[in-house]
């Protein structure tokens, strides 16, 4: 499944979608594309939801929904040249607001309030750009670059635990394509860098790091169209924090016929785990979490 978002040079200039329930959620989504000239279109993309009413259907308290409300803008431009030049470019902004726990907590009066209550706010602003040529005499040969830069600040509180994060990222990829001796052969061959800067805090410890990954990569891929795709690919990175290391991947796909395909996936990779982010449901709850520091 492929999802992405509609093309600026869609033929459907103005798409807008309502929505309204019977427990009050309700939501607006709004598309709006505009053809600058030949070469250059441009494409608005705006959600707004809210969930302000208060629901407890089973007595047993607590809301049986979140409240909260979101609002998402996207503008994204697209450049196409006969001459070979393509490029997409694009802005992003998300602010997030949610409000769960007992049906009788105030938010207003956290502080004195003897309700339990859950409150997430996240705001999140990012900018990208991928840019390519293709050669005119080679169409199969291309070169491409993505850059993309974000800033994601998270400020929260689980009952009496607070923990607010924020995280700056830019990511950049230099991609070569090309073929070997015919287009049942291809290649890329590129260059990656990632940069993250991590500041948490969890109640009164602060938890902050920054990460730098250069690496580079080779991708070969086989494709006799019909009976069989082998796309099989390494690369090699250095982490500031965790030093050298090699990831290779391999993907099969044969067709016996046209209703039975098989299909193999095969590699490793390497995550930095975000222990707070990644387990905020633990935090909803009486548990206390015990971190051990170790030594190398």
């Amino acid at each position: 499944i492929n999802v992405e978002l509609r093309k600026p040079e869609d033929k459907e200039k103005v798409f807008l979608n309502a929505y309204l329930n019977q427990n009050g959620r309700s939501e607006v989504n709004a598309v709006l594309n505009h053809k600058v000239n030949k070469n250059w279109y441009s494409g608005l993309f705006i959600h707004a939801s809210a969930r302000p009413l208060k629901f407890d259907m089973n007595k047993d308290g607590f809301l049986d929904n979140p409240l909260g409300n979101q609002i998402g803008i996207i503008n994204r431009w697209q450049y196409n040249n006969p001459k070979g030049y393509e490029g997409q470019f694009g802005v992003r902004f998300l602010y997030e607001d949610k409000q769960g726990g007992q049906f009788n907590f105030d938010p207003k009066n956290r502080a004195n309030s003897p309700y339990y209550g859950v409150g997430i706010n996240t705001r999140r602003y990012e900018a990208w750009s991928k840019t390519g040529y293709v050669f005119k005499e080679k169409k199969y040969q291309s070169i491409g670059l993505q850059l993309n830069g974000s800033k994601h600040t998270q400020n929260s509180y689980l009952g009496n635990t607070i923990y607010d994060a924020d995280q700056e990222s830019f990511y950049s990829n230099l991609i070569f394509q090309s073929i070997i001796n015919n287009t049942m052969h291809k290649y890329r061959v590129g260059a990656s860098f990632m940069y993250d800067k991590y500041r948490e805090t969890f109640d009164s410890l602060n938890f902050n790091r920054v990460e730098t990954v250069p690496g580079i990569f080779a991708e070969y891929t086989y494709d006799n169209l019909e009976k069989m795709t082998i796309v099989g690919g390494i690369r090699a990175d250095y982490h500031n924090i965790f030093g050298f290391f090699v990831t290779p991947r391999l993907h099969a796909r044969f067709a016996l016929n046209k209703n039975t395909i098989f299909r193999i996936s095969a590699g490793r990779g390497q995550r930095t785990a975000n222990i707070f982010a990644d387990n905020m449901g633990h935090f909803i709850s009486n548990r206390l979490p015990i971190i051990r520091s170790t030594s190398a």
